[in-house]
């Protein structure tokens, strides 16, 4: 079952396109892969369904209801959620209350502060924070940060996750750490769609992946079907095949 879809998005800057009719369909249930050099559009892609940016044209529906100019605090409470490529956590506050803040703040209604803590507190276990939780943010490290960017993201409680490079830049130990968060996310009912330039994990992660190239989409399939893509290997993977 489609649970996010988009139809001829596309999207101008200044007269530039970022974005040229691009069509996608994610399933529910799934990890589904965005994947381009950089400039292709795949954060646009992001800024266009969290409703950060408007199309020119298109339109994008969640679970069969337009959200094209929806307020992205609308489309947060509706369900979709997301992390940003620049990380950012509120740096002053500890790493539980940058959990709470998603969880006060990314929902349609408000929870009982008992209750609040006590889910903030799962998702921290979850994302292998517990024992960072009185600590300020700007006392992690990146992979802290990263971990609690996707923590925060957890606690709107949503229905779609939407990546944005969180494993980029990782060591290997942090990488494998947050490549098992993410399976276990979907396991726990919650379709991820996600940017990443790190292939072995988003080849490792991914039912399907979508390419863009220009702002268009040139390739969409299985992790096979896409590395043996001549248009993607040409545009993007180069001679190296994964």
């Amino acid at each position: 079952m489609v649970i996010l879809e988009g139809k001829g998005l596309t999207k101008y800057f200044r007269g530039l396109s970022a974005l040229q009719s691009v069509d996608f369909k994610v399933e529910e249930g799934s990890i589904t892969g965005l994947i381009g050099p950089n400039g292709a559009g795949k954060t646009t892609l992001f800024n266009l369904i969290s409703g950060l940016f408007s199309p020119n044209h298109g339109t994008t529906t969640f679970h069969g209801m337009d959200i094209t100019h929806l307020r992205p605090d609308r489309i947060c409470h509706l369900g979709i959620s997301r992390t940003y490529q620049l990380i950012r956590p509120f740096l002053g506050l500890s790493v539980l209350r940058n959990v709470l803040v998603g969880i006060y703040y990314g929902r349609d209604g408000t929870l009982p502060k008992k209750k609040a803590e006590e889910e903030a507190g799962s998702i921290l276990e979850f994302m292998e924070l517990s024992s960072k939780a009185t600590y300020r943010a700007d006392q992690l490290n990146t992979g802290e940060r990263k971990r609690l960017e996707m923590a925060r993201a957890l606690g709107t409680n949503p229905k779609v996750l939407l990546l944005d490079e969180v494993i980029a830049g990782l060591n290997p130990a942090e990488t494998t750490t947050i490549m098992k968060r993410i399976e276990a996310t979907r396991d726990k009912g919650v379709t991820v769609f996600m940017i990443e330039h790190v292939m072995k994990a988003v080849m490792g992660l991914s039912d399907r992946v979508i390419v863009l190239h220009h702002g268009e989409k040139i390739a969409e399939g299985t992790p096979q079907e896409v590395t043996t893509d001549p248009g993607v290997i040409k545009a993007y993977l180069g001679d190296k095949r994964i």
